[in-house]
């Protein structure tokens, strides 16, 4: 009996432990800040000063995580936002945070999207990166903020 109450014990360890894995994803630098772990067949890019992470499936890419504010400006990409709602956040260890906001917009409408935080060890300053892909699920964000690591 005891034999097999370890085994199920091993067992869900192992599997919790799993769950939390990037095993398999690739490291991407965020200038000035550290690195994070993103899926394998996501790329990085930055566009006019700002970071863009897509996600390339069956050859066509999609904007997943884009950059929304560097430590000092906004992306202007974003000027239809008006305001920010906080719903939910979670804030880690490793210096990032992921928030799900109720995004309003200009023209009144408005979209429930997550915002992952990361933090510099310089001057701490922080960066904010919009999920833009509703696809991808907040286990996933969990992943990529915990894996972050500061320079």
């Amino acid at each position: 009996m005891k034999k097999l109450v370890s085994v199920i014990l091993i067992s869900c360890l192992l599997l919790l432990c799993s769950c939390n894995s990037t095993e398999g994803w690739k490291t991407i630098k965020i200038e000035n800040y550290g690195s994070i772990k993103v899926p394998e067949n996501w790329e990085f890019s930055v566009v006019d000063g700002y970071m863009y992470i897509s996600s390339n499936e069956s050859g066509e890419s999609k904007n997943v995580l884009v950059q929304f504010r560097d430590d000092v400006n906004n992306n202007k990409e974003f000027d239809d936002i008006e305001d920010f709602q906080d719903i939910v956040g979670e804030f880690f260890s490793n210096s990032t945070g992921i928030t799900k906001y109720k995004v309003l917009y200009k023209d009144g409408s408005s979209a429930e999207k997550f915002v992952l935080y990361f933090t510099s060890s310089d001057d701490y300053k922080s960066t904010e990166f919009i999920c833009l892909d509703d696809s991808v699920s907040e286990d996933v964000l969990k992943k990529i903020a915990k894996s972050y690591v500061m320079d």
